[in-house]
């Protein structure tokens, strides 16, 4: 079965999200922090009017650290919304394979399409959604 995946600049990385999770883009605007920058979260920005928490994929995953992201991509996992920094939009990709990994980012890989020469790191929700529950649990 065919794969959308969103495609988004990071940097200097491309990630890939499944297209499903996603609902908007938003300007980040102001992040209000959070005490003792708990477990991979950046802040709490609005978005819908609602608070949703800012990731920092820096402490999550070990990317360049990001401070000044203008956009964010708000994304539906499970129950969560969460929000990912973000420069730009960099397209969607429809793979007949689906581009996995087990790790909550792949390293970069070929996208298997030759209008994009770019490489692409496929985020895995169920990995970044756990790892994320994991460190946010009281002690």
């Amino acid at each position: 079965m065919a794969e959308r995946l969103l495609l988004f600049r990071y940097k200097d990385d491309v990630l890939a999200l499944p297209a499903h999770l996603t609902r908007e883009v938003i300007e980040l605007g102001q992040v209000a922090p959070l005490p003792g920058g708990r477990g991979g979260l950046a802040g709490l920005v609005v978005t819908a009017g609602q608070a949703a928490p800012l990731l920092d994929l820096h402490l999550l995953a070990g990317l360049p650290r990001h401070p000044h992201a203008s956009l964010g991509l708000v994304v539906r996992i499970g129950n969560d919304t969460l929000v990912f920094p973000m420069d730009e939009m960099a397209g969607n990709l429809t793979s007949d394979e689906p581009l996995t990994t087990p790790d909550m980012i792949s390293a970069p890989q070929e996208t298997g399409d030759y209008r994009l020469n770019f490489e692409i790191r496929v985020i895995n929700p169920a990995v970044l959604s756990s790892t994320l529950q994991a460190r946010l649990m009281p002690v």
